[in-house]
């Protein structure tokens, strides 16, 4: 039984930094004693991009910093548009079950004005609708597009919609309207740059801005050690954060994630027919448009995708959906799923562990399952269930390798369909961090290692 509240906040910890110990101070401080438990995306990001260390890493340096507990947000969720990410999150929160606040940053601390586009767009009019699409064909970016329209249905200024935390704290606002979740909404002003600010500052600088400057001036610059730059990162991130994140990017030891994950990307696409059909967010032009793009270099590969009819961040999450296999039928029975039936905690502090008990009973009157460790997922996956058709499907395949469950949920009894989607979500986490795991560790010289590996 808990013996004080528990607050959800919804992150990446990309890395953890001094914006994000302002969050959990000034909840605290609103809340007064609470737990504290981050939701946080795995090895892969919102923007569709592997994150600069793997997901027990930041875990470990988000207890250290203050949280108290680290779950994991399901890939399937944290790779996609704010719209999928923030409802899978607050789908985990309503799964679970034992959360009485929510906290989330905002450029704009004004939550009654976030509330009022929330439950607009909850229910969007007709006209709305009209306004976006002639917004949308004028050539506007979709967020610039429906800032505009927003705007010009309601009478009210749209210009918030354009920020990045706005945007997501809109979203989780209109997820908990939807699922009629009891919860509290606490919104924390954000401090210190934008969310896409790339120049580092002392004391607040964005994840974005520290990210860069890791990969520029601390990976690239091999005349330098990791500990020769630490007293700039010191100012911009809790010390513990910025000691687990170097160690993990020690052990890497060179940042070319994205480049190696571009590699992959770019052999299924030479190799598979038709890969826009099973891909999701991936139509024939599109695929027809980047399949022609040259470069190897990931940066320079965005770049030159990135035109008026598709944004950067949804280029790098359609290569991101093709790298993980992320199917159309994947996110449409996520989307619609009733309760997610896992919980996986990646971390949970010295001081706080009687939250393992507290997650456990709270799981159990839910009926999900909680996980802490590998032999719970080999649990989930293969073991003491009932050993169905579907079961005995799922034992003749690897755990390794997502695959398409179109044939195999089409004649499936409703009852045990979020069973079943709640099975390929935790199989899309084991693949994502498999995947990880090869791009981060490895240098892909040629692609006959990664066929082997698949």
């Amino acid at each position: 039984m808990k013996d004080k509240p528990i607050c959800a906040i919804v992150a990446e910890y990309n890395p953890f930094h001094n914006g994000h110990l302002y969050q959990i101070q000034k909840t605290k401080e609103i809340i007064g004693d609470a737990y504290v438990v981050a939701i946080m995306s795995g090895n892969f990001t919102q923007r569709g991009l592997p994150a600069i260390a793997d997901k027990f890493s930041r875990a470990k340096a988000a207890v250290l910093s203050g949280v108290d507990m680290v779950i994991e947000l399901p890939a399937i969720f944290a790779t996609q548009s704010a719209d999928i990410f923030a409802g899978g999150a607050i789908k985990l929160i309503k799964s679970i079950g034992f959360f009485d606040y929510i906290s989330f940053g905002a450029e704009s601390d004004n939550i009654e004005k976030l509330k009022e586009a929330a439950e607009f767009f909850a229910s969007p009019s007709a006209e709305f609708e009209t306004v976006l699409r002639s917004c949308l064909s004028e050539g506007d970016s979709f967020p610039r597009a429906r800032a505009r329209a927003y705007s010009s249905v309601t009478g009210s200024d749209g210009d918030f919609l354009s920020h990045s935390n706005n945007i997501l704290a809109l979203e989780y606002l209109k997820h908990i309207s939807l699922l009629n979740i009891d919860i509290k909404p606490i919104c924390i002003g954000r401090k210190g740059p934008d969310f896409n600010d790339e120049k580092l500052n002392l004391n607040f600088s964005s994840a974005t801005s520290i990210r860069k400057y890791i990969k520029d001036q601390v990976i690239r610059d091999r005349n330098k050690s990791l500990n020769e730059n630490d007293d700039i990162l010191k100012t911009t991130m809790p010390l513990s954060s910025l000691e687990v994140v170097l160690n993990s990017i020690d052990m890497i030891g060179d940042l070319s994630l994205e480049d190696n994950l571009l590699r992959i990307v770019k052999y299924r696409m030479i190799t598979e027919n038709e890969l826009y059909k099973k891909v999701f967010d991936l139509s024939e032009d599109t695929f027809n448009f980047i399949s022609q793009i040259e470069l190897d270099n990931y940066d320079g590969f965005i770049d030159k995708a990135n035109t008026k009819n598709i944004t950067a961040a949804r280029v790098q999450r359609i290569l991101n959906n093709i790298f993980l296999e992320i199917t159309p039928k994947l996110v449409y029975d996520a989307k619609i799923i009733k309760k997610i039936g896992y919980v996986n905690v990646l971390s949970v502090s010295k001081e706080s562990r009687e939250l393992l008990s507290v997650i456990a009973k709270a799981a159990n009157d839910s009926e999900i399952s909680v996980i802490t460790q590998a032999a719970d997922i080999k649990k989930l996956l293969f073991g003491t269930g009932k050993q169905d058709n579907t079961n005995e499907k799922i034992k003749r395949n690897t755990i390794d390798k997502l695959r398409d469950f179109n044939e195999m949920t089409a004649n499936v009894d409703p009852s045990e369909k979020d069973e079943i989607t709640s099975r390929q979500m935790l199989e899309l986490d084991l693949r994502s961090s498999s995947l990880y795991e090869l791009i981060s560790k490895f240098k892909i010289k040629n692609m006959d290692y990664y066929v082997k590996r698949l």
